[in-house]
């Protein structure tokens, strides 16, 4: 059986465009996967960042309210407890919803001795804990 020249023509060409095609979804397809785990990486890297930075935010906010707080107990009298307004004083309510206690310690030696302890009774009630120690 003989075949014309027209349809040998035609099946070369079309040979030639389903080849082309082929080769062409083949690094589409190697090229999509490829842009997708590094589209996931990416994503994963900048969740990290962002979380890093508002945990980085919140905590300089706490370390700060800290250092404003800090003075007012350590001067205040032993058994002034830390929600007295004596201390809180313009301080925000997170303050009083978050301190369970703090202890002061004072360097003997090797050793160090506490010599003021401040406790928010009222929270630990709320939560139901004791102190110990």
């Amino acid at each position: 059986m003989k075949l014309s020249l027209k349809y040998k023509l035609l099946s070369v060409f079309f040979l030639v465009v389903v080849t082309g095609i082929s080769t062409f979804f083949f690094f589409s397809r190697k090229t999509f996967l490829e842009d997708k785990k590094l589209f996931v990486m990416d994503w994963s890297l900048t969740t990290q960042k962002a979380s890093t930075s508002e945990i980085k935010l919140e905590l300089k906010s706490r370390l700060d309210e800290l250092q404003v707080l800090l003075p007012r107990i350590f001067s205040a009298p032993a058994k002034t407890p830390i929600n007295s307004p004596q201390i809180t004083l313009g301080l925000s309510e997170r303050i009083n919803s978050e301190i369970l206690a703090i202890t002061f310690y004072q360097a003997a030696g090797d050793k160090y001795a506490a010599f003021r302890k401040h406790e928010n009774q009222k929270l630990l009630d709320t939560l139901g804990l004791s102190t110990t120690a």
